[in-house]
């Protein structure tokens, strides 16, 4: 009778030992899954924020050719004619992130590129204070000027952070 229990001991100490073993391995294989994890989005953030430097380095050469390559032909556009002779407003409408219609309005000299991209919502929201604002320019309470970074221009028009 001792014989037995004295196994039945042993089987029992064994038992528990494996479904130590066995919880120890899972929770160093959740572990080392949460680091893959974590490392995978620290490196999507830094390719996102490196697209999102150049794509903000590229906006000031932004022309509308470079626009429609990135971003598709666009749902509309308009040209206004300028104050000087020679001198026109190219506008051409895309659908924002937030899927409300963007402008971005072009300077142009004929016979030259156009460029100086300027881009403005055509349907604006309702904001408790201009601060608040996601990147419309506006005149600070200081009566300093506010214009927006690049990276919230393209934040709302995605596409331009596109490689070519």
């Amino acid at each position: 009778m001792k014989l037995v229990l004295q196994v039945a001991a042993g089987v029992f100490i064994a038992i528990l030992a494996v479904l130590g073993v066995y919880t120890l391995v899972q929770t160093w294989e959740a572990h080392v899954y949460e680091r893959r994890q974590v490392e995978q989005q620290r490196m999507q953030a830094e390719a996102r924020q490196a697209a999102m430097a150049h794509a903000a380095k590229r906006l000031d050469d932004l022309t509308p050719e470079t626009l429609a390559s990135l971003c598709g032909s666009p749902i509309g556009n308009r040209v206004d004619e300028g104050a000087a002779k020679g001198f026109y407003w190219l506008t051409m409408y895309y659908m924002g992130s937030d899927g409300r219609k963007i402008e971005m309005r072009f300077q142009c000299i004929q016979g030259y590129k156009c460029g100086g991209a300027y881009m403005n919502r055509t349907e604006h929201y309702v904001y408790d204070s201009p601060a608040n604002a996601p990147y419309e320019p506006h005149t600070k309470d200081d009566g300093t000027f506010y214009s927006p970074p690049a990276t919230k221009l393209i934040e709302e028009l995605p596409c331009l952070a596109r490689q070519q």
